[in-house]
């Protein structure tokens, strides 16, 4: 049971959460999810879906009351969840209701499928990325294609209407942050003194993982919805 003078968890009617709901919700999920799945009907697929996201806001509510109680901070979560401002989390939790953090799609007219800050955290990469000598003889040199091939993947559809597929670019990002693990593996971190090009580099680098890594789910499913809108087959999911 969680402490009724932790002034993280007071307010509303579940002030002390048993630890358990989490687990219980996720069950229940699982079972209106495969209900949904197997009724013919669109009408009650909708009816369960729409019941399917309620559960599932109820689910985060209890999951971050077990992060809470393992110590974890309200800036904390909200920067996991991708949320701009943590009080938004905490005037949810404390009037004793579910957490909603999924995000509207765009409006029609606009090119952002929520992919803004990963962009500019890329572009900020590609800006650092360029080809002088000292970076071609350091081991961060071996990032130059990577980088590359990830900014050809920036551009936004243009049409009426149209809106961007991020896969290409979550796929082109996922193999730059492969290859950055891959050379701290094989050199360790670059010295920071070493030149303030690279050092440049990998700050970039840090900004682009966290905003990937806070986004990229959101993105995924923006990729799926995507590439079945025009009709396209399988849905690959970008590395991981």
């Amino acid at each position: 049971m969680l402490c009724s003078n932790n002034p993280g968890l007071k307010g509303g009617w579940l002030v002390n959460e048993p630890t358990n709901y989490t687990e219980h919700l996720l069950q229940h999920l699982a079972d209106e999810v495969r209900h949904a799945q197997d009724a013919d009907d669109p009408r009650e697929q909708l009816v369960l879906l729409a019941g399917v996201q309620q559960l599932a806001a109820w689910a985060t509510r209890f999951a971050a009351a077990d992060c809470r109680r393992l110590g974890d901070s309200w800036p904390a979560l909200a920067a996991r969840l991708g949320q701009g401002h943590h009080s938004t989390l905490m005037r949810q939790f404390e009037a004793g209701g579910p957490l909603v953090t999924a995000r509207p799609f765009p409006v029609s007219g606009t090119r952002d499928v929520g992919d803004t800050a990963l962009r500019q955290a890329a572009t900020r990469l590609y800006q650092q990325m360029l080809p002088t000598a000292e970076l071609q003889n350091s081991p961060t040199g071996q990032l130059y294609l990577a980088v590359q091939a990830m900014a050809q993947n920036m551009t936004y559809s243009t049409g009426p209407g149209q809106v961007t597929d991020p896969g290409p670019l979550l796929g082109a990002i996922a193999e730059v942050l492969r290859q950055a693990d891959d050379l701290t593996d094989a050199h360790g971190y670059p010295d920071a003194a070493a030149f303030p090009q690279e050092e440049a580099i990998w700050s970039a680098l840090s900004d682009l993982r966290a905003s990937y890594s806070r986004d990229r789910v959101l993105l995924e499913a923006a990729h799926h919805v995507t590439v079945l809108a025009t009709g396209g087959g399988d849905v690959a999911e970008a590395d991981r």
